[in-house]
């Protein structure tokens, strides 16, 4: 009768383990456990262990052999020559990963930084889409954890990501088999700029718009994105002939000449919006300035004159009606010579 040889049940054959995969098992006496992993068609020796206090232990390289079910074979002879059997053991081998992607990213503003997506494809059936956003301080890091989907896609909603600094972004992820090969996606990074850009209307030369300069009004103020756009709208009851105006941010500074036709003779103001925002979409807080608006010439007249004689030559009475609280101002001429009123 041989040896009581076994095989202990051994885990799954994965990538990580495959080039140097354990077998073992309860043996009798001191003589050599030996035995194969097979495929079906392609087999791998397991050379002659040592039984060691009634085990046996060995490393098998069993990288060549096919995905799929392994026979693990074990058996021992003792020095009468009689050969004892392990019972096979049938265990999976799976050494392939899964794939998976990082979709294309946003980039995190104020606009998105308190629930930023991303998303990304995955390998059907081998579970969860795992991984991380971080900046360079790790207590910082926001977790991801999405569901690889039927169609082979994960998606991560919601994500609070205003604890990021702003700075370049690491996104990484990941996915592990029920073998435990786990598949890393190439990382991507993404910009995080949530700081908001300023915006200014600075002091102007008049805050008047008249007859003589409706057509071409110039507005100007400060900016913090240089080359972006500012643009110039007009607020409700104003009207500005080309639309909204947009000028560019140059060396902190911004200048728009409005034109203010269309607007009702009647207004008595103006009013103007203006906004601003950085390449990462984040928006200043806009600006608005209200500017008084009197385009019609007052209407003057001249009460009727009395004949200029000795008596009131020096001290002559001009008068007539006039509109607002404005100055009157005039002339009396001879033709050659004029006395100014």
């Amino acid at each position: 009768m041989g040896p009581s040889v076994t095989i202990d049940t051994s885990g799954v054959v994965k990538a990580s383990n495959s080039g140097a995969y354990t077998v073992s098992g309860a043996c009798e006496g001191d003589t050599n456990v030996s035995g194969s992993v097979s495929d079906g068609k392609t087999s791998v020796t397991i050379d002659p262990v040592a039984c060691n206090s009634s085990a046996w232990s060995a490393e098998v390289d069993v990288s060549t052999l096919r995905d799929g079910l392994v026979t693990v074979n074990a058996s021992q002879e003792d020095a009468a020559g009689n050969v004892g059997h392990a019972t096979a053991q049938v265990v999976e081998k799976d050494v392939v990963a899964p794939v998976l992607r990082i979709g294309s990213l946003e980039v995190i503003s104020g606009s998105n930084e308190a629930a930023y997506t991303v998303s990304g494809t995955c390998s059907v059936g081998d579970g969860n889409v795992t991984g991380k956003l971080a900046d360079a301080d790790p207590t910082h890091d926001v977790a991801i954890n999405a569901v690889c989907d039927a169609a082979g896609e994960w998606t991560q909603t919601g994500l609070d990501v205003s604890g990021l600094d702003n700075a370049t972004i690491t996104v990484t992820a990941s996915q592990t088999d029920a073998a435990g090969n786990t598949g890393n996606a190439t990382e991507k990074t993404v910009e995080k700029d949530s700081g908001l850009p300023t915006l200014a209307i600075t002091t102007l030369a008049t805050t008047k718009v008249n007859k003589a300069n409706y057509t071409s009004f110039d507005v100007t103020g400060e900016c913090s994105e240089s080359g972006r756009d500012v643009v110039v709208s007009a607020d409700e009851g104003t009207t500005l002939k080309y639309g909204n105006m947009t000028v560019k941010c140059m060396g902190a500074s911004w200048i728009a000449n409005l034109n203010f036709t269309g607007t009702a003779e009647a207004n008595t103001s103006v009013k103007i919006l203006v906004n601003h925002s950085d390449a990462s979409g984040n928006a200043a807080e806009g600006v608005e300035a209200e500017f008084t608006f009197d385009i019609v010439d007052p209407v003057v007249t001249l009460a009727a004159l009395s004949t200029i004689k000795a008596s009131n030559s020096g001290a002559y009475t001009v008068s007539g009606a006039c509109e607002g609280d404005t100055n009157v101002s005039g002339s009396v001429s001879d033709g050659k010579t004029s006395v100014t009123i």
